[in-house]
């Protein structure tokens, strides 16, 4: 599927953080911190589309410096890839 500029499939990596600076509910809270969850992309029920599953790993940093959190999200998610983390 493509999808944010990419070809995603099932079982793929991703991230994202609706409390992120600039995201859906940031203007709402004003946080000093964020996080943002990993999680695989799943098959929808029908089978014709992906969605999110289940956070696998959160990433936590200060809504200061989103691109250092971010950062950090790719780079775990290379590691979980290589298999070198769970």
């Amino acid at each position: 599927m493509w999808l944010y500029g990419k070809w995603i499939k099932a079982g793929d990596y991703g991230f994202s953080g609706a409390c992120s600076p600039g995201g859906i509910q940031h203007s709402q809270w004003h946080n000093h911190t964020f996080s943002v969850g990993i999680f695989r992309w799943v098959l929808t029920k029908d089978g014709k589309g992906l969605k999110h599953g289940p956070v696998i790993k959160r990433v936590k940093g200060l809504s200061a410096n989103p691109e250092k959190v971010y950062a950090e999200a790719r780079r775990m998610i290379r590691l979980m890839k290589k298999g070198a983390v769970s």
